[in-house]
């Protein structure tokens, strides 16, 4: 088996945080992935299209960077990604994040040992601007745990997951949204019988600062009822649950930021 990594990019991306972003997935990994597909989701700025270059000089042909001639949204952009995935594991991975050193090893040696799983993740802890971790994100690590948890939340951290393309594709890629694509697609795989879990280590670390609830407002909530009106329709949920998950997001992104860092520190476990 082997590991290829899956980034999209899109112009409004900072180049520091792209920088760090593959130099964590590449430079300061114990595993190195076979290969980075690297999707360009629309032009790039000066900035950004240099440090792609430079990472392609790099790395030669273990960076495959994919350009879409316009924005298609990051479903669209990691469905193109995928079918330039030489390995059946693909581990995601955002621009403006940073991986744990043994992330890529820990994965690979859970997903080898496991074949039975089809998506995993694990914990994510999010730093402030200083590097310090300020708290740490936990999921349930069990698929029977997983498929209640996931008629509520995703079950799976996205950015932080390693997935088998083989069965992400036998059920249509990412479903077509512009916000949680990820929610739907595990919605789909979990209807379908494909298996879940968690490994109980942090793997990934996500920058915080002051916008993060500021970004969660109303704006978010509309895709947030997208993909529950999603998961009613392909009967993931049933009615109970597609009213409550209504109240509680309406509740929570229309409340005042105050609000929201309870709720959060509340459900990030």
């Amino acid at each position: 088996m082997c590991i290829s990594v899956l980034i999209s990019i899109y112009d409004g991306e900072k180049p520091q945080l792209f920088q760090s972003a593959m130099e964590s997935i590449w430079d300061h990994q114990t595993l190195k992935p076979k290969e980075i597909v690297l999707v360009k989701d629309g032009g790039l700025n000066t900035e950004l299209e240099k440090i792609t270059h430079d990472w392609k000089e790099k790395l030669g042909d273990k960076l495959k960077v994919v350009s879409l001639p316009k924005n298609a949204g990051l479903a669209k952009a990691l469905n193109e990604g995928m079918k330039h995935c030489s390995c059946d594991l693909v581990a995601r991975m955002d621009t403006d994040d940073i991986s744990m050193p043994q992330r890529l090893e820990i994965q690979f040696d859970f997903m080898e040992k496991n074949p039975d799983i089809a998506v995993s993740s694990g914990f994510i802890k999010e730093i402030d601007k200083n590097g310090k971790t300020v708290s740490v994100r936990k999921l349930p690590l069990t698929h029977e745990e997983l498929i209640t948890f996931a008629r509520t939340r995703s079950p799976v951290s996205h950015a932080a997951a390693i997935f088998r393309k083989s069965a992400v594709l036998a059920v249509g890629g990412y479903p077509p949204f512009k916000k949680a694509q990820d929610h739907a697609l595990w919605s789909v795989m979990l209807l379908n019988g494909y298996k879940f879990a968690n490994v109980d280590a942090v793997l990934y670390a996500v920058p915080v600062n002051g916008d993060f609830f500021k970004k969660r407002g109303f704006s978010h909530l509309v895709h947030e009822l997208a993909i529950i009106r999603y998961q009613r329709k392909i009967g993931f949920i049933g009615f109970s649950d597609f009213v409550k998950n209504i109240i509680i997001r309406v509740t929570i992104r229309l409340s005042p930021t105050i609000i929201k860092k309870i709720f959060y520190k509340y459900a990030r476990g």
